[in-house]
């Protein structure tokens, strides 16, 4: 550690709260949308976020007068369940979020600290284990705001704050850059399969899809989000659900190529369409994914491909469900 930097806690540079409390009868089906960890850990996760919930613009702007909402420059922080998932508010958000699930730091001192900066410590090894140290519960950990408040973080001067988190930033950018990128071949190559091999194509061989797979459930482990939070230290690994990555952990039981199709919860898109994840490299799955990978000569890109664009395959299977009962 240099001698320059000076150590506070994060309750001297921001202020830490929640929001106002908002009813179920106050949700409407449009309206100012009404985030939770969920579509924080989505954003998180450069991921498009979704919400089934809303309130009035009339109770938003109600709620914005007399309690605020979180402007550009605010930082939310998932605070209970899956904890330490940080998101920085930015100039285009209009949101309002639910508390007790969500942490609220506003007004933070932009002459003490850079946002991108507190941003980053708190995503980094240090920080993590700090907020795993300061949270309280033993079935669901939780950080209340008074803990929070406590937490010690060391700084550097302003200027080096602000060119490591420049270096960070870039970097993060760069990974964010290169994952729309790939994010858009895939697209194309998946509009080419369908065009040659669904709707060019009159010589199609049907085939069981027990046929072209192996099935790895039985790898399969669950962790308790208490769990989860005592594998935070090291190199960390995506846990994988039904529908996206929940966590991450130091840990992994998979190491390689997989497709991981929904099994509960969330295992349909709006179209019909089974909820498929493509995952590489090392990673933990939870037991609410089938996890998949095609035998050769096949691959999961053409097995992942096949799923998205043949029929309906969700409905498909409710139906012959039904017809054979």
């Amino acid at each position: 550690m240099n001698s320059n930097w000076k150590e506070c806690r994060l309750g001297e540079v921001a202020e830490i709260t929640s929001s106002k409390r908002i009813y179920y009868s106050e949700y409407v089906a449009n309206g100012v949308p009404f985030f939770r960890s969920k579509e924080i850990i989505e954003r998180f996760n450069k991921q498009n976020t979704s919400t089934e919930l809303f309130i009035k613009r009339e109770r938003y702007e109600e709620i914005k007068l007399k309690f605020g909402a979180p402007q550009e420059g605010d930082m939310l922080l998932t605070s209970v369940g899956t904890l330490g998932i940080p998101y920085l508010v930015r100039k285009e958000d209009e949101f309002y979020f639910k508390d007790g699930n969500l942490t609220w730091f506003r007004n933070i001192d932009i002459k003490a600290i850079d946002r991108r900066f507190l941003y980053f410590w708190i995503t980094s090894v240090v920080g993590q284990q700090k907020l795993y140290e300061a949270s309280i519960g033993s079935t669901q950990p939780a950080l209340t705001i008074v803990g929070l408040k406590n937490i010690d973080i060391l700084l550097p001067s302003f200027p080096e704050q602000r060119a490591i988190a420049g270096v960070l930033g870039s970097l993060d950018d760069k990974i964010d850059l290169l994952h729309r990128q790939n994010k858009t071949l895939k697209g194309m190559a998946e509009a080419l399969w369908r065009k040659m091999f669904v709707e060019d194509s009159k010589n199609l061989k049907i085939v069981n899809l027990g046929e072209i797979i192996e099935i790895h459930d039985s790898k399969r482990i669950p962790l308790s989000s208490m769990q989860r939070e005592k594998m935070k230290d090291g190199v960390l690994y995506p846990y994988y659900g039904a529908a996206t990555v929940m966590d991450y952990v130091n840990q992994y039981i998979f190491d390689g190529e997989y497709l991981l199709l929904g099994e509960d919860g969330t295992v349909e898109t709006d179209g019909g369409y089974p909820v498929l994840q493509l995952a590489t490299g090392k990673f933990w799955v939870n037991n609410h994914t089938h996890v998949l990978r095609a035998k050769k000569p096949f691959s999961n890109f053409l097995l992942g491909s096949s799923l998205k664009c043949m029929g309906n395959p969700i409905q498909d299977m409710i139906e012959i469900r039904h017809q054979t009962m």
